[in-house]
């Protein structure tokens, strides 16, 4: 809701993540999230490492595009 809100919303995605760290939505959210505070870079370069590691998780590629 935080991110929806244009909220701050990195560090509620982090802990989530540490809660869920295999959660595809959550992972996606989190990107979302660095993105949204213009930290395009990281959550690309983060999101196109998971994605060499998981190369047929379709919704990260999707989000890559």
């Amino acid at each position: 809701m935080l991110l929806e809100a244009g909220r701050p919303s990195l560090a509620a995605f982090e802990r989530a993540r540490t809660l869920a760290p295999a959660d595809g939505d959550v992972l996606l959210g989190m990107y979302a999230a660095m993105l949204a505070s213009r930290d395009g870079d990281r959550a690309i370069r983060e999101l196109d490492a998971l994605l060499a590691q998981n190369p047929g998780w379709i919704a990260g590629h999707n989000d890559l595009l």
